[in-house]
């Protein structure tokens, strides 16, 4: 699920961040600006994913210590089980934030390698769009 978003996630800051040049024949997007939204795209979703899976799994481990019936809340987050969430939640933060990076730059190194075909970065957003999807419905199995 963490490729699937992170794909979304830099589709869409991407898109977001250069489509008013996307538009324009004469655009001149360069690599290196594709690799500055790609990197934006990169430590944003690198915060985001980690601020939020984190939370997630330590309310997980909070619900576990209620359903234990532990008597001091927090016994569980300074165990092997805390360490284990902080590091799952980093490594998924990681995987998130490439996908990011990828789905931002890949629209825009079609729109540096093609410039005169407006309708080439709109085909691979979609092409990396429908990749996640497919992704997404694997991952339902």
């Amino acid at each position: 699920m963490p490729v699937v978003m992170g794909i979304v996630d830099g589709i869409l800051t991407s898109l977001t961040l250069t489509g008013h040049l996307l538009l324009d024949p004469e655009h001149g997007l360069t690599l290196a600006f594709s690799l500055r939204v790609g990197a934006s795209a990169f430590f944003s979703g690198a915060f985001v994913y980690l601020v939020a899976k984190y939370t997630e799994l330590r309310q997980q481990l909070a619900h576990a210590e209620r359903e234990l019936s532990l008597a001091t809340r927090g016994q569980l987050a300074v165990t092997t089980l805390g360490r284990a969430i902080a590091r799952d939640a980093v490594l998924s933060a990681g995987v998130a934030s490439s996908a990011a990076f990828v789905g931002a730059l890949a629209p825009l190194c079609v729109a540096v390698v093609l410039p005169h075909f407006r309708w080439a970065p709109i085909a691979a957003a979609l092409a990396l769009a429908l990749l996640g999807a497919a992704l997404a419905k694997s991952d339902e199995r």
